[in-house]
């Protein structure tokens, strides 16, 4: 990315920072962002174009950070993009705030760097500290966040930690955060069509030599996993299980697949929200889920249950960047197992913290998926 450190750039700065504005123009992803902005005489945000901006402000270099036209991020920037890109990560967004906040007061909120601490340098030593200065990032198992900086001689310049907290990370309640969601996910649609798979058998497993299993991972236990399963037609060629006789295995394909089978399939949502209202959302499956990849969740499924009328399902959208889940009790009508069209019905709860899901799910019960799933040949 370029800098503006040629005269174009120059005047393009100076107008920014010094043409009045109407505040309505810009799109800010929280009160707090907005609330930045005014604070500093951030001017003309909307003319911005997706992705980082640097601009300069009092003699400090500031990260505008825009992603679909709306302003997701302000900051001192200590953060190259290049390293944003590699290794996404939400406390970028968060750490420039902090030093932003620190240089100019722009937060009201006296707890957002309670758990903050330097464990060398301090707030001062930052600014020694440039997005060319490397840096190394580690998250511990126990949910806490480790950043250091490195000086040309190998000194460390500062580091510092931090536990895992996503309404710290996002700098808004959850309140404000579950709106968002809602409100992007009802307009979200896949930018790319569904592409179409290219399987083989490599690290797949087969009892039978018909169905074949790609092992995925798992989460809290065995039994919640993103395994997916395959099965070989009369030509030899591998196409992804969707099929009535199998409705517990074509279940977890459908939420752990990306393929245009599923193009068609409906899901309505009914959201409990953090104040007890109920907010209901009906999208295509495949954009429901391409959303919530591209926030950076990874998805597991649990099979609660399967008979003749249903199969009925616990979801997982595992963010562990940040530490939440978006917890999902997932029907699917047995007899539309198969369907092009078939609709998924949903209860969610979002932002569920890690910890606490851990608690709650612990025990998750089996005991109801007693009939035995048996591939038969689909032909």
């Amino acid at each position: 990315m370029k800098h503006f450190s040629n005269k174009l750039g120059a005047v393009l700065i100076a107008f920014v920072l010094s043409v009045p504005t109407v505040w309505g123009q810009a799109k800010f992803a929280t009160t707090q962002l907005q609330h930045t902005a005014k604070q500093l005489g951030l001017l003309h945000l909307d003319t911005l174009k997706d992705g980082n901006t640097i601009l300069r402000y009092k003699g400090q270099r500031l990260n505008i950070r825009k992603e679909d036209g709306r302003v997701e991020s302000i900051g001192r920037r200590i953060f190259n993009s290049q390293l944003r890109k590699a290794n996404p990560s939400p406390i970028y967004d968060y750490l420039e705030f902090a030093y932003l906040d620190k240089l100019y007061k722009v937060s009201d909120n006296p707890l957002l760097y309670k758990d903050l601490k330097f464990t060398k340098g301090s707030w001062e030593s930052m600014a020694d500290i440039t997005e060319a200065t490397p840096c190394n990032i580690t998250m511990t198992e126990d949910k806490l966040y480790s950043v250091s900086w490195t000086a040309a001689n190998g000194q460390t310049i500062a580091a510092l930690t931090f536990p895992v907290d996503y309404e710290k990370f996002a700098m808004t309640s959850r309140r404000e955060m579950e709106a968002n969601f809602i409100k992007d996910l009802s307009s979200h649609k896949r930018s790319q069509p569904t592409p179409l798979l290219n399987l083989t058998k490599d690290g797949m497993d087969s009892e039978d030599g018909k169905l074949w299993t790609l092992p995925g991972s798992s989460y809290l236990m065995n039994a919640i996993n993103n395994d997916t399963y395959y099965y070989q037609d009369r030509k030899k060629q591998l196409k992804t299980l969707w099929y009535v006789k199998n409705p517990a295995r074509s279940v977890r394909n459908l939420f752990c697949v990306n393929d245009p089978a599923f193009d068609e399939v409906t899901i309505t949502i009914r959201f409990t929200m953090y104040d007890m209202s109920i907010q209901t959302v009906k999208t295509l499956l495949p954009d429901f889920l391409d959303f919530c990849r591209h926030k950076g969740c990874e998805i597991y499924v649990g099979i609660e249950s399967f008979d003749d009328d249903e199969v009925k399902a616990s979801v997982f959208m595992y963010d562990r960047a940040s530490g939440y889940d978006h917890i999902f009790t997932v029907s699917v009508p047995t007899n539309q197992v198969g369907a092009s069209n078939c609709n998924v019905s949903a209860r969610g709860s979002l932002y569920s913290p890690t910890t606490n899901v851990t608690t709650l799910f612990y025990e998750f019960d089996q005991s109801k998926n007693k009939k035995p799933i048996k591939w038969k040949d689909q032909q």
